[in-house]
């Protein structure tokens, strides 16, 4: 009988691309960047109506700042 394993843990210190412009950069907690050196950002509407990023909360056209560097957690799958 085998058991199959999944998990989405990454290793900090791996290099991975970032969703958003595809720079490669050391993961950090949470899957984001150290560092605010990504110049795209997530935009989605909050509660007032304004456009926020979902990665560092920055409201658009209020500030000029760069963002966080991101990426999807990948399933791992091993088979016992």
């Amino acid at each position: 009988m085998s058991i199959t394993y999944c998990t989405t843990h990454q290793n900090r210190k791996q290099q991975v691309k970032c969703q958003k412009c595809n720079d490669k950069y050391i993961l950090h907690y949470g899957g984001k960047s150290q560092r605010t050196s990504c110049r795209n950002h997530n935009y989605v509407a909050n509660q007032l109506g304004q456009m926020q990023c979902i990665d560092c909360r920055l409201v658009k056209n209020q500030y000029i700042q760069n963002c966080y560097h991101t990426t999807k957690p990948v399933m791992q799958c091993v088979i016992l």
